[in-house]
C-alpha cells in the first residue's frame, strides 16, 4: 500500500502534466505565465550559463523588443514572479523550466524537445540551472511514439552529466526521415 503522501505526489504529477500537455505539444510563443521567446541559439545560451556556474536574474528573460514593451516586463515580472512565489511557499517548488530545442510538425503544431528545471530565488529575483537533470518532452515523446522513437533525456547522459549537444544530435536524427519535420536548437 502506498503512503498517503506517495499517492499525493502522483497525482501531483499527473494533474501536472495533464495541465500542461496542450502547452507541451502546441506551444504558443505568447504566453501569460513564460518570457518572451528568445531567438538565442538555446545549446549556446545553457552551455554559457553552465560554464557561468551563477544564477542570472529572472528579469533578464524578459527582453524589451518592439512586441514586448518596458510596461508589459514590468507587468509580466510582476506577475510571473507572484505566482513562483507562491508556488515556493506552498509546494516547496516553481516548476520553473526553461524550454529548449524546437520541433514544427504536424502542420503547424510546435513543441519544445527538453525542459531543464530552473531553481528560483525569491530574495534575489533570480533563476540558477537546477542540480535536478533535464527531461524530454515526455508528451511529445508519447503522442509520437507510433510514429518515431524519440530520445530520451537519459540516452544523452555522458559520465553522470548531461549533454545538450549529443541529446540534440539524437533528437535530430531522429526527426531525419520524417517530411515537413523541422527541428530548431533556436529559441529559449
Amino acid at each position: 500500500m502506498s503512503s498517503p503522501s506517495a499517492i499525493v505526489a502522483k497525482i501531483r504529477q499527473e494533474a501536472a502534466l495533464f495541465d500542461s500537455k496542450d502547452r507541451l505539444l502546441c506551444f504558443s510563443t505568447k504566453n501569460d505565465l513564460q518570457s518572451p521567446l528568445i531567438t538565442e541559439a538555446g545549446d549556446l545560451f545553457y552551455e554559457k550559463w553552465l560554464q557561468a556556474h551563477g544564477p542570472l536574474p529572472l528579469e533578464s528573460f524578459f527582453q524589451v523588443s518592439q512586441n514586448f514593451t518596458a510596461q508589459q516586463k514590468i507587468t509580466a515580472l510582476d506577475s510571473i514572479t507572484a505566482v513562483l512565489r507562491h508556488k515556493l511557499d506552498d509546494y516547496g517548488e516553481t516548476d520553473l523550466y526553461l524550454l529548449l530545442g524546437f520541433l514544427k510538425w504536424d502542420g503547424n503544431a510546435l513543441a519544445p524537445s527538453l525542459l531543464v528545471p530552473l531553481d528560483f530565488d525569491p530574495t534575489k529575483n533570480t533563476v540558477s540551472i537546477s542540480a535536478r537533470q533535464p527531461i524530454e518532452n515526455v508528451i511529445l515523446r508519447e503522442r509520437l511514439k507510433d510514429s518515431i522513437a524519440l530520445p530520451s533525456a537519459e540516452d544523452a547522459i555522458i559520465n553522470g552529466k548531461f549533454s545538450l549537444l549529443l541529446y540534440f544530435s539524437q533528437f535530430e536524427k531522429a526527426i531525419a526521415g520524417k517530411r515537413n519535420w523541422r527541428f530548431t536548437r533556436h529559441g529559449l
